[in-house]
């Protein structure tokens, strides 16, 4: 291999370009992987500004109910809850 730099150029232009391709895919993970991080801080924040307007047993469960809704990716739930204190459509003479 060390008398045949042809085939060395060869191999480490394509060992180059793999390593271009590489970075370019672990980029742009970082990149989702930074994005999904903040969106989902400011969730956070938006249901610790929810749960502010209430206090004591209602403040936990509008904490507790924002993030099971948030687990089950239940967007509209958690809008509710946000703005009721609890899921509209449930009964709240329990709540």
């Amino acid at each position: 291999m060390m008398g045949d730099m042809e085939m060395m150029r060869k191999a480490y232009t394509e060992l180059n370009g793999l390593n271009g391709q590489l970075m370019a895919g672990y980029n742009i993970r970082a990149q989702n992987q930074e994005t999904l991080l903040n969106a989902l801080k400011e969730v956070n924040q938006m249901i610790q500004k929810a749960a502010n307007l209430r206090a004591g047993r209602a403040k936990a469960r509008v904490i507790a109910d924002c993030r099971t809704a948030v687990k089950s990716n239940s967007m509209k739930t958690l809008f509710k809850i946000m703005k009721y204190g609890y899921e509209a459509n449930t009964n709240s003479a329990t709540r």
